[in-house]
């Protein structure tokens, strides 16, 4: 009951029903101080037996109604809902109530009785929802422990416990480091411990590429801040991402950094100050009329100015440090981006505050000139030092990557993940972004692991190619003469070409051309992996050099069902099954039995 309690007044509704329940308790203990009640029986000499009749016809349509608005799903349900909430802060009111009533000698025995009946309803109804909900709860745990996981990169770099397929990787950003960032964590840690107590502000800029870590980096430092036993500094954080209007984005700054540093900004003093505030940026549209009539504020830089010598006080004399972690800054709108520099140069510029900007400088200089026309070096007067993250790659994070994708592989029932190579290779060379890989494991990967009878290199290849460029994807499936070359008298179009060599030779090469100009090496070598006429092209030899069919390839292609092959080439885009594919496994299971 207690856990049970405990959920109910975490319920942001909770503060609502205490304040709408209180005016109806001052209501009902003024009119009882009256008699109010009493005095409407006599006057009707109304009985006893009437009034209870007229009592239970009320309890009969509010039940009636209650039934309508859906009370009974609510009380099977197995989460806490507001009905419990009001039900808890009526019977606390309720029992405030009686116990008043008791103390006031002229209360009649109808109230009590009445207040009685409710009390022990309540408790009842509340006895009840708490069994629900914790029956309910457990049956619950032990179906959420029985499906599936989601792991992290850690889970599979160490191949934690990968046993519920599909591998599915969380993109949650988390706050440890697998490839080798200490030294930036430590510099960056360094750098907010040298702020103490400065009597200015101080903007550092984390800079990365998307994808490269700053998260991660920040995250880390946080940890690192919050197991220190000196608690000076204080941790805020604020993501400019995901606000439209420059009114919203500053109004909750200062909510932030006032609610971080402990100021009740609900003061109405406060609060006029913060309006004004952003009257005196904005413009008094922001702030609207209705609240600018009710807090007579009026636009000065004096506001300005209380503003920050309030939040310099507090600091000062708490002998604190407010560290504000700003991320997600280059996919804000453009004229949030130079509005959130603008403030932080300005309205925001506090002593004892250090901001750690992220942002990826390739991005936010691209946009200033282009977009803007502002010259790229304005963001050096407003960012005072800038701690650079390393491009991934070298050993660890080869190491981190290539390890990942053979647990993953094994998770998946690969014994041999030697025949993979080509494609931990390619994303060696392709993947710079520890969220592209996390995609491509939850996508191209479990796609390709479903059950399905195809040669998993080959299908777990052309997936990687259908997320990453799936116009490359539908190319290869829309002129599949330039890519198979197995079994071509089952396709009349593959036929013909047996009759035609020159001329295929010189369109395929041409055709090639056009398909691989302007696109990735990495890519094409992992297409003439799987299609002989790729590596026949991209070694500048004819596409048909012989007959395939004679050498050694075309065993492997029909004994594995490769893509190359026109009788399964389809099968790698519809996930389907054919006559072939099923003689060939027949095939395979027999000879395995033998």
């Amino acid at each position: 009951m207690d856990s049970f309690c405990k959920s109910v007044f975490k319920k942001a509704s909770c503060k609502k029903f205490f304040i709408s329940l209180s005016f109806l308790f001052t209501t009902l203990i003024a009119l009882d101080s009256i008699d109010y009640f009493s005095r409407i029986i006599k006057r009707f000499n109304l009985n006893f037996a009437f009034f209870l009749a007229i009592v239970l016809g009320i309890c009969l349509i509010i039940c009636v109604i209650l039934g309508s608005l859906g009370i009974v799903s609510l009380l099977k349900s197995r989460l806490i809902t507001d009905m419990d909430v009001f039900a808890s802060v009526l019977l606390f009111w309720l029992v405030l109530y009686e116990l008043i009533s008791i103390l006031l000698l002229n209360s009649r025995l109808y109230k009590h009785i009445v207040l009685i009946v409710l009390i022990i309803g309540l408790v009842l109804l509340l006895i009840y929802r708490e069994f629900k909900t914790r029956s309910d709860e457990s049956q619950s745990n032990v179906r959420t422990f029985s499906t599936g996981k989601i792991y992290d990169l850690k889970d599979l770099y160490e191949g934690n416990d990968l046993k519920h397929p599909p591998i599915l990787v969380s993109e949650k950003d988390v706050d440890y480091d697998l490839f080798g960032r200490e030294s930036t964590i430590q510099h960056l840690h360094s750098s907010v411990q040298s702020c103490l107590n400065i009597d200015s502000s101080y903007v550092i800029g984390l800079v990365g590429q998307w994808g490269s870590g700053k998260t991660t980096v920040i995250n880390n430092l946080k940890s690192i801040i919050e197991s220190q036993e000196n608690k000076t500094l204080i941790i805020c954080d604020f993501d400019p991402w995901i606000y439209e209007s420059q009114g919203a984005l500053l109004a909750s700054m200062l909510d932030t950094i006032l609610h971080g540093i402990g100021i009740n900004h609900h003061y109405s003093s406060t609060k006029r100050m913060v309006y004004s505030v952003l009257q005196t940026i904005l413009g008094e549209h922001v702030v609207g009329k209705i609240a600018n009539d009710i807090l007579s504020t009026n636009s000065s830089d004096e506001d300005i100015d209380n503003l920050k010598r309030l939040i310099n006080d507090y600091l000062s004399v708490y002998n604190k440090t407010l560290v504000m972690f700003v991320d997600n800054i280059d996919r804000a709108s453009s004229d949030n981006i130079i509005f959130l520099f603008k403030i932080i140069s300005t309205v925001l510029d506090l002593n004892r505050v250090v901001y750690v900007l992220s942002y990826d400088r390739e991005r936010i200089d691209q946009l200033l000139e282009k977009t803007l026309e502002i010259d790229k070096h304005y963001l050096d007067k407003i960012i005072q030092q800038e701690i650079r993250i390393p491009k991934l790659g070298g050993n660890v994070f080869e190491n981190v990557i290539s390890t990942s994708i053979k647990n993953v592989l094994k998770a998946y029932g690969v014994t041999d993940t030697g025949k993979f190579d080509f494609i931990i290779d390619f994303m060696l060379q392709y993947i710079s972004d520890i969220r592209l890989f996390k995609r491509l494991i939850n996508s191209a990967f479990s796609v390709s692991f479903n059950d399905t009878k195809l040669y998993k290199p080959d299908l777990l290849a052309l997936e990687i190619i259908h997320f990453l460029d799936n116009d490359l994807y539908d190319s290869i499936k829309e002129n599949y003469v330039y890519f198979v070359c197995f079994d071509t008298r089952y396709d009349i179009n593959t036929v013909k070409v047996k009759f035609r060599k020159d001329q295929f030779n010189k369109e395929g090469k041409s055709y090639f051309d056009n398909l691989f100009n302007s696109r990735n090496l990495e890519i094409i070598k992992v297409l003439a992996h799987i299609f002989p006429y790729v590596e026949n092209y991209i070694n500048d030899r004819p596409l048909i050099a012989g007959n395939y069919e004679d050498s050694s390839l075309y065993k492997s292609a029909n004994l594995q069902s490769r893509v190359s092959s026109v009788k399964y080439f389809d099968l790698y885009f519809s996930y389907n099954s054919n006559d072939f594919l099923g003689v060939s496994k027949l095939y395979s299971s027999f000879f395995s039995q033998i």
